[in-house]
């Protein structure tokens, strides 16, 4: 089994699971087969773009998941919610939203306010 196919399966589950979908559910948003979406988890399906495309877009997966599982952060769940909030930001959103991830993280990462955080 090529290892693409392993990384895809294991993706698209958790995030179809995140998403509180049944695999007929995301078969019928898809307009695919249930069957493709249990090879598709199965490790037994080789995609189209016409299928990963929207497949992708549809669960919010981050690509580098499937294509780069090594550096994939399945150890950290906020880090990955962030993530995929953020994926789903227009370019001004994007924009406001850095300004203030700058602000926030100068302020936890500031001697004062990181002895009370770290507290926590």
């Amino acid at each position: 089994m090529p290892v693409y196919q392993k990384s895809l399966g294991d993706t698209v589950r958790k995030a179809r699971h995140k998403a509180k979908l049944s695999q007929s559910e995301l078969a019928e948003v898809l307009g695919i087969g249930l069957r493709t979406v249990g090879d598709i988890e199965n490790y037994r399906s080789n995609l189209t773009i016409e299928t990963l495309y929207p497949l992708i877009r549809t669960l919010n997966i981050d690509p580098a998941d499937i294509f780069y599982p090594e550096h994939s952060d399945t150890t950290n769940g906020a880090t990955a919610e962030l993530k995929a909030k953020l994926a789903t930001c227009t370019e001004a959103e994007a924009i406001l939203l850095n300004e203030i991830c700058e602000a926030a993280l100068r302020t936890l990462r500031s001697p004062k306010s990181y002895s009370v955080y770290k507290q926590k």
